[in-house]
């Protein structure tokens, strides 16, 4: 996505055990119901082509692995 830049963090709930944060960093593969968050992103943009992302509510689930996090964000009607 392109666009204006979004400050701050979402506020999230995350599971991440210290022994699955020390295998990531070694590069191995932690499985997925052991480290995850889930979170509540908000999207402020001024921009017209990214605005309409302020108003709903989003919800998203997020996954580690050693290289990237992996993130599924779903807007609630």
């Amino acid at each position: 996505m392109r666009g204006p830049p979004s400050p701050g963090r979402p506020p999230r709930v995350a599971r991440r055990p210290s022994p699955d944060i020390a295998a990531l960093v070694r590069g191995e593969v932690v499985p997925f119901d052991r480290i995850y968050f889930r979170c509540t992103p908000r999207l402020p943009s001024s921009g017209p082509r990214w605005g309409w992302l302020a108003g709903p509510i989003l919800l998203g689930t997020g996954r580690r692995t050693p290289d990237a996090v992996h993130l599924d964000v779903f807007v609630v009607d």
